[in-house]
């Protein structure tokens, strides 16, 4: 369902990361939109990042290469830095992930945020 701001959750988006601190995920990358809906101009997003061996963590949900999803390479969705951004930083929309990849990605939020599943 997309919303006033143009955008729905599952929706692939170009997100201009910068400027970051620390281990926070820099520049400007694919993210996946988690929350579409809010009274502010931001959306919330997972960023989409290469594997490098974290892909053994519960916290990184494997995402192919898809022109569907608008992904060149394998990669991992990583829930650990879920963020709020303006809506400004969307650089562009590059796809959609199916419904599989979204109850994934769900799982691993209830897993990190330690919420009952019955909030999925």
């Amino acid at each position: 369902m997309k919303t006033l701001n143009n955008f729905a959750v599952g929706d692939v988006v170009q997100v201009s990361l910068d400027p970051t601190m620390g281990s926070e995920i820099k520049k400007s990358r694919p993210c996946l939109i988690v929350v579409s809906e809010s009274p502010l101009d931001i959306v919330t997003v997972l960023p989409i990042t290469n594997d490098n061996g974290k892909s053994v963590s519960p916290f990184f949900a494997p995402i192919s290469a898809s022109k569907e999803y608008g992904l060149v390479k394998n990669s991992l969705i990583d829930c650990l830095q879920i963020r709020s951004v303006a809506l400004d930083r969307v650089v562009k929309v590059l796809g959609r992930v199916d419904d599989n990849t979204m109850i994934d990605v769900k799982q691993r939020l209830v897993k990190m945020l330690d919420i009952g599943e019955e909030h999925l």
